[in-house]
């Protein structure tokens, strides 16, 4: 997120908004930088939170890891292409039947970087673990639409 948005929402909360969101989790989130600024700024005692484990808000980017082969990509590619704002030709080019199969392997291939590139999220780690969240939801609706043909089956007989 842009840090002027977030700092122009933090100018408006109230001090216990701003102490009750320093109590929260803060690693690697770029709203808490900027409340402890704010903190600081309104000379509220913050000295008895704990701030060691924030992460500055110009963290540079880290993209180790993101050679990994994604299946979400290769399986849900038209919806993953448009969720990760990817350019339109690749959701167009899921669609063309004689150039899709190359699409998805690719997508598959090479997806992480292409919507890592487009995301906000800061490191690549962080980028992965959605990603394995993207599976989940894909292997349980491969079940549920596996159970529903084997239900059906056995309906039919």
């Amino acid at each position: 997120m842009d840090s002027v948005f977030l700092r122009e929402k933090l100018v408006r909360l109230g001090d216990e908004r701003i102490l009750k969101l320093l109590t929260l989790k803060h690693v690697k989130n770029p709203v808490f930088p900027l409340a402890v600024e704010e903190a600081r700024r309104r000379n509220l005692d913050v000295s008895g939170l704990d701030l060691s484990a924030m992460v500055p808000v110009d963290e540079p980017r880290t993209t180790d890891g993101l050679e990994k082969w994604n299946w979400a990509a290769l399986f849900l590619a038209p919806l993953w292409t448009l969720v990760y704002r990817l350019d339109r030709k690749w959701t167009i080019l899921c669609w063309l039947v004689p150039v899709n199969i190359f699409v998805v392997f690719y997508l598959g291939a090479n997806g992480n970087r292409l919507a890592f590139e487009k995301s906000d999220i800061r490191n690549a780690a962080d980028f992965m673990k959605v990603q394995e969240i993207w599976v989940r939801y894909l292997i349980v609706g491969i079940s549920i639409g596996l159970l529903m043909e084997v239900i059906s089956h056995f309906r039919a007989l």
